[in-house]
This record gives C-alpha cells, structure tokens and sequence, in this order.
C-alpha cells in the first residue's frame, strides 16, 4: 500500500481568517499533523452531526449532517448519469450483494463490481466532502454571530487494519479550498444565514402565476419548487449553482412570493435497509411501532438502526409541530421525545400529547443528555413516563421498551 504522507508545507496553505481556537481549520490542521487514521467528530447539541474520516492523515470520505440521503443521490444521480440511482437510490441498492451501508462503502462495491467507474465514485465523494465542510464552516458562522448552537469536536483515532480506503479522493488541500471558495462567495452574496439545505415553496400562488407569465426563468421552476427538494437538489437538476438559484429567488422571497423552509431528510426505502438476520431477543419481539420526535437526522437514523435490530417497526417524526397529527394517524405503541428542539421543547409536546384521550396511556420517554432530578421533576408533571439518556445505545433503548410494554 502507498504511504499518503502529508507533506509539512500542506498546512500554511490551508489559511483561513477564522479564529483557530476550536475551529474547523485548526482540528483538521491536528488530524493532518498527526497522520491521524480514525474520525474527526464535529456536533451541536440539537444539530446534526458530522464525521469526517482520515486514513494516515488524507481526508477519505465524510458521512452525516442535515441531509445525508438526499447527498447521496443527489450526487451520484450527477456523477453517474443513466444509472438506476437517477430515478431511485433503492435500485442500486439492489443490484449489490449484501451491502453493508449505503454511502462510502456501497460506492466502493459498485467500483469493485464494475457498475461504476473508480472517477466517477471518487467525483461523488468529493462532491460530498465539500458540501459538509461548507455546512460546517456556515455553521461555525451562524455561532458566531450568536444565531446557531456551537460547536465541538472530537478527534477519534483507530486500527489503521481495521480501516479500509479503497477510494481515495482529491488532497484535502484542494477539498478545503473548494469549500472555503464556496463559502466565501456564499458569504459575499449575502447569505451567510441562508442554508442551501432550505427547501423554496410557493408561498402566494397566484402572485407566482402572474409573475411567470413576465419571466421565463421562473415559469421553468414551476414543477421544482413544491417544497419537497432543496436548493441544492434543484440545483443539481436545472444544472445550475445554489448560489445562482438563491440569488434568482431572493427578490421573489422578498415579495413574499416564494418562502426558503427547512425540510427532513429522505426515507430511506427498504432497499437500502441491510438485511440482518434477527438475532433470539429480536425474534421474540411483536413488533409494535415506535415513534422517535427528534430534528436530528443523524440521531432518528440511530434509532431507526437500533429498532430495527431489535424487530421493531420505526416511525421517525423531524417536525415537532406536526406531532400530533402523526402520532394520531400512525398510533404507536410508544414514543420516544427529544428534549431540546427548535420552536417548541419536549416538555411542551409531551403536555400536548397526554391532552389527547387516545394518549392518556401510551408511553412516552423524554430523550436528553440532561437528566438533572429538575428535569425529573419537570418531565413528572407534563406526564413523561420516564427518561433515556443520551448518547442513545441499544441496551438503553431496549430496557426503556422492556419496561414500558408488555411482553
């Protein structure tokens, strides 16, 4: 295997005006300098999380944030042009065998399988690699202009034998300065707070229709912005920058024309779940549906892995304002609610949930890393039946079900 030793003259070209105290810029700098082989983890408290992946010091891959299904197919629908992912990701999940993931590694077994060329994974791991160091360092702006939660990170070595780099991309040299170009340019526009992972909705249908029919640049928008792609995914389909559409949009969004919403990750379709052979606990289990209200994509990703370990049914709910009606569609068996949420908290939902009479029962366990006896407390009289602590594990989660329901 070749050495990817990291040159010391790599990282005064990696500069940056930001503060290096506890910096994005200033951890990479640590992993290249260490010839780190393991993760650098970057959270905020309600956010989702980011890892960033180094083999001996060379950035290889990164996976989480806000949208990592949409990334997924967003990019390699581009970089792998009339394959079965340009019309459904699950397609290409299918085509593999057993496939363990489906990012990084689903890539890699597509090369090895000859269904995708070596450039054209690399392309999409790149393309990756750029778009969550962007959201990192919109991130660390939007914290230091005191409008976003900061930031840690945590540098996670490990086994260089157990880690595997069949795909290596670009120098991180070329990654950074890629995505501090975009930044900056972003910045420059204006939209230092505006997230390319917002999703643009007619807000005023008709005054849209009039104003189509004045410009054709917006009449070719009629069919994309429903509210259900982001900038980034129109983006990618007209062919054009998220920087060009945002700043096409933003007078229609001042006239209150067109809104820029947040929007939830993609389900993943079954076809992209790995098929795992259910172990004796799990084959005892009945299988009721559990709920998780959390804005965290990454985190309702880990419950929805650990619930369907254990064989039950997951219904993930990103939008705390829309709990109630969910939760009275689907009736689940028992909810599990994240505390801290944007808008409204998990005391608030939980009130709202035991006002309900089909819900005077139901289980309901608060999710938090804060579990002060207050919080107890607290959580005792809005009607929560109990607490899982964070970082979310299996055991945990399996004694909070063991609890609550009956065999």
């Amino acid at each position: 295997m070749p050495s990817f030793r990291i040159l010391p003259t790599l990282c005064p070209l990696m500069t940056s005006t930001l503060p290096e105290t506890n910096s994005l810029i200033s951890h990479l700098k640590r992993c290249i300098q260490r010839q780190l082989t393991g993760r650098l983890e970057i959270y905020s408290a309600s956010l989702s999380c980011w890892q960033l992946y180094f083999f001996m010091g060379r950035l290889v891959r990164a996976e989480g944030g806000e949208h990592p299904l949409r990334r997924w197919r967003r990019y390699l629908s581009q970089y792998r042009p009339q394959s079965p992912a340009a019309s459904d990701a699950g397609a290409v999940r299918s085509e593999l065998q057993q496939p363990e993931r489906w990012d990084y590694a689903t890539l890699a077994q597509l090369v090895e399988q000859h269904q995708l060329l070596r450039e054209q994974a690399i392309k999409v791991i790149e393309a990756t690699l750029i778009e969550v160091l962007f959201d990192i360092l919109q991130q660390e702006e939007r914290s230091r202009l005191n409008i976003g939660e900061a930031l840690s990170y945590r540098i996670v070595p490990d086994n260089p034998d157990q880690v595997a780099a069949p795909l290596l991309p670009a120098g991180i040299r070329y990654l950074w300065q890629q995505a501090q170009q975009q930044w900056q340019t972003w910045v420059k526009a204006g939209f230092t707070t505006r997230s390319p992972n917002l999703a643009p909705v007619i807000k005023s249908p008709k005054q849209f229709e009039a104003l189509a029919q004045q410009s054709r640049g917006l009449r070719s928008l009629i069919d994309v912005i429903n509210g259900q792609r982001t900038l980034r995914d129109i983006a990618i389909k007209l062919g054009h920058s998220p920087l060009l559409l945002l700043k096409f949009l933003m007078p229609y969004v001042g006239r209150g024309v067109i809104d820029l919403l947040p929007i939830g990750d993609l389900r993943a379709p079954a076809s992209l779940k790995a098929v795992a052979q259910p172990s004796p606990l799990a084959a005892q289990l009945t299988r009721p549906l559990i709920a998780y209200v959390e804005d965290s994509a990454l985190y309702r990703q880990v419950m929805g892995d650990i619930l369907a370990e254990l064989g039950y049914q997951f219904l993930g709910i990103p939008d705390p304002l829309k709990t109630l009606p969910i939760l009275l569609e689907h009736q689940p068996e028992l909810v599990f609610l994240d505390l801290v949420m944007p808008i409204v908290n998990g005391y608030e939902i939980c009130a709202q949930i035991r006002r309900v009479p089909d819900f005077k029962q139901m289980p309901v366990v608060i999710v938090t890393s804060s579990d002060t006896f207050v919080d107890r407390v607290r959580a005792k009289i809005v009607g929560a039946s109990d607490f899982l602590p964070k970082p979310i594990n299996p055991q945990r989660v399996l004694h909070a079900l063991k609890k609550h329901l009956p065999d």
